[in-house]
């Protein structure tokens, strides 16, 4: 009888594609310097060790973790763009409870996606009574910057054990926008009055637009405006005006000699800000947009990061109170002090919220209300309010853009920092980043804060 021909050699395709799996765990794990030792033998559950070591140092830790890998199509059920669902057999839940290590299990497929979750979460997760554990596909990707989450669970407290930042340069961005131009001239003179109530009484009544550029402080007056003129002749002593290099005041050494640039910086700001629809909250010391007088909403457009986008800095709502309906208006803000770095100056803008009841009578309920506010403000809504006054305060371009007369602003301040910053170190899940850098080292860093009752309402 003929032999029947011999079965050739066979290899499953669930091998290749557990091995996939493995492939694309090793990589990730070695690209965040840390080890990936296999097990090649005896595998009942689990297929690997993460070894954590320090990328920076070349220090290893001592401290493991266990891997499973799940790899292929069939583990991600009821997928959509944010999560899906992953149902383990019940042997697994059973032989990871057991591990006297923590275990990582892994789910992936290719060519290069891989989500975790750790052995003894999934009791909490499943708590609700579904048959299996969902996953977030923003906050539980398994990539480099799952560093921190790994040596959180591997490291005992108290072991000494920590990463060393990463050695890769990154840009970052500060809340700092650079002053690009400011007064070439800045006069004193003393006035003639010997209050400063009949010295604001007169610029009301004689000088009422150019009132809010000048700086009364007692016995002198400082402003941009050339004071040796003749329609300033009742307001100073004859004689008494002295004419000053804007740089000689902006790079002063004196601290008092700072304080009155800044005053004066103040002041011109306030004239600056109110030309573009911003008006100034005396007892807050921040700028809010006006209400329109025939609209209840007010939307800007802006560039962000060279998009074009468009945030609402007035809205317009009906709320109720006690069974009684009244209006409300939410005003977008800033508050801006200033600081300099060696002879440069910046506007550092914090943005935040004002609450009306008409757009000028600030809400009773502001304080209560910007609290709640803010509990809800990510990093990712700050950091849009930040470039948007940034932009809204720079440079003016297009055929009607009006130049200020006196300031001038450029871009924020960037630095290069020698180390990568992991944002999940940091940030909280599913927010994005800005970073805020202090100022370099080598710098001289003056800062001056004229809030609240430096603010003057004349």
């Amino acid at each position: 009888m003929p032999r029947s021909p011999r079965r050739p050699k066979t290899l499953p395709e669930s091998s290749i594609t557990g091995q996939k799996g493995i492939n694309v765990i090793e990589g990730i794990v070695l690209d965040m310097g840390c080890l990936w030792i296999p097990r090649t033998q005896f595998d009942a559950g689990i297929d690997g060790y993460i070894e954590l070591r320090d990328e920076g140092t070349g220090t290893v830790s001592g401290s493991h973790i266990a891997v499973q890998s799940k790899c292929g199509p069939s583990y991600f059920n009821n997928e959509n763009e944010e999560a899906f669902t992953f149902r383990p057999d019940q042997r697994d839940l059973d032989y990871w409870s057991r591990a006297n290590l923590p275990v990582l299990v892994i789910v992936s497929r290719e060519p290069d996606e891989a989500f975790y979750f750790w052995s003894n979460d999934f009791p909490r997760a499943a708590s609700d009574g579904s048959k299996g554990i969902r996953i977030n596909k923003a906050t539980q990707r398994f990539d480099r910057n799952s560093r921190a989450e790994l040596l959180r669970r591997a490291a005992p407290p108290g072991s000494g054990f920590y990463f060393s930042l990463p050695r890769e340069e990154e840009k970052v961005w500060t809340n700092m926008l650079q002053l690009v131009r400011y007064p070439e001239q800045v006069f004193t003179a003393t006035p003639v009055f010997s209050s400063r109530e009949e010295t604001f009484a007169w610029l009301n009544e004689s000088a009422r637009e150019k009132s809010s550029e000048i700086v009364v402080r007692g016995d002198y007056l400082l402003s941009a405006h050339d004071l040796s003129r003749p329609e300033w002749k009742s307001l100073v002593e004859a004689g008494t005006v002295e004419s000053h290099a804007g740089t000689e005041w902006a790079r002063a050494d004196d601290p008092e000699s700072s304080r009155r640039f800044v005053e004066l910086l103040n002041k011109l700001l306030r004239g600056f800000l109110y030309e573009r629809g911003m008006k100034l909250w005396t007892e807050g010391g921040y700028f809010y947009f006006r209400k329109p007088y025939d609209a209840n909403d007010l939307k800007i457009s802006y560039q962000r990061c060279g998009r074009s986008s468009a945030l609402t800095v007035v809205h317009g709502d009906i709320r109720e109170f006690e069974g009684r309906k009244f209006h409300s208006y939410r005003h977008m803000a800033v508050a801006v002090r200033w600081q300099r770095v060696a002879t440069n100056w910046y506007a550092v803008l914090t943005p935040t919220w004002h609450y009306t009841v008409d757009g000028e009578k600030q809400e009773p309920r502001h304080e209560e209300w910007l609290s709640g506010l803010r509990k809800l403000e990510k990093n990712n809504t700050v950091t849009s309010q930040v470039l948007f006054f940034a932009d809204y305060l720079g440079e003016q371009t297009g055929l009607f853009a009006q130049r200020h007369k006196w300031l001038e602003f450029g871009e924020l301040r960037s630095e290069i920092l020698p180390f990568k910053v992991p944002d999940a170190e940091w940030l909280p899940p599913k927010d994005e980043v800005v970073s805020d850098p202090n100022s370099e080292p080598d710098d001289a860093s003056v800062d001056y804060d004229f809030f609240g009752s430096d603010w003057e309402d004349d």
